[in-house]
């Protein structure tokens, strides 16, 4: 994630560490726990939440075993843990204070990890868990910095304003001024920018000359692309429905916030320089 967006989303997402959306490991047992009992104690969980477990001692944690191992199919299920027991690698351990975006590139390499809470193994997140509100209220903060930083810009010159604003269709213009009345009773070129949509701000910029050919895209196209995905994840977030629907590989998820970050700080920058 690009470290240069502003201290106001910075806030935000350091309030939401790994742990905020990982689920507590309930299951544990002794290193020559039989498979079966081990097995029998999974069916009692459900496998959705539930579907690690660690083999450990009072001394030291041998690994783990989850619910989709293979080695359940065997029959009749026979041995005991210690003989099974998958090792819990050091890549595959993050602490628990570490932020959540910080935590969504790491997906690329592991569908998982375990949190490490002091000097013990305590839960497990899984790249599913990013669908739980903590990770959604940091993907929304930093949509919210980028509109924030589109109002600056586009607010930078208040002579300027009504130029931007005619950039937008007659529909889009209309639409906006009978929201300012109603809203604000006075109709300004300030409170007028603020009654447009997110979209509409994206159109002034896009089609302004002034800040255009600044903008971390090749192509008119792919900015469009890239703000309608923006809109959709927004809309899934505000109606608490499924981001992963539409990011759900982990090499998409990170690119996009990648790419969002980079706007963000591409456009701070174009303001500072106007």
């Amino acid at each position: 994630m690009n470290k240069t967006i502003s201290s106001n989303f910075e806030v935000i997402a350091s309030a939401f560490t790994a742990c905020s959306i990982a689920r507590p490991i309930k299951m544990s047992f002794p290193p020559d726990s039989p498979l079966i009992l081990i097995w029998e104690e999974f069916m009692e969980y459900d496998p959705m939440e539930d579907w690690c477990c660690l083999i450990r001692d009072n001394h030291h944690i041998y690994g783990y075993l989850t619910f989709e191992d293979p080695l359940w199919e065997q029959q009749p299920l026979e041995g005991i843990a210690r003989e099974n027991v998958l090792p819990i690698k050091p890549e595959i351990i993050v602490p628990a204070s570490l932020p959540l975006l910080e935590l969504v590139p790491l997906f690329e390499k592991s569908t998982f990890f375990f949190i490490l809470t002091r000097n013990d193994i305590t839960h497990v997140v899984s790249f599913y868990d990013l669908d739980k509100l903590p990770f959604k209220f940091s993907l929304f903060s930093l949509f919210m910095e980028l509109e924030s930083q589109l109002i600056e810009l586009l607010t930078i010159d208040n002579y300027r304003i009504e130029k931007y604003l005619n950039l937008l269709s007659d529909q889009r213009l209309s639409k906006a001024k009978n929201l300012c009345i109603t809203k604000y009773e006075k109709e300004t070129p300030f409170k007028l920018l603020l009654c447009t949509t997110f979209i509409d701000k994206k159109e002034m910029l896009i089609k302004s000359p002034d800040f255009k050919d600044k903008l971390p895209f090749e192509s008119k196209h792919k900015i469009n692309k890239f703000f309608k995905k923006i809109e959709f994840v927004r809309n899934q977030i505000a109606h608490s429905d499924s981001i992963l629907g539409i990011l759900g590989v982990h090499s998409e998820l990170n690119k996009f916030i990648n790419d969002l970050s980079k706007l963000i700080s591409t456009i701070a920058k174009i303001k500072n320089t106007n």
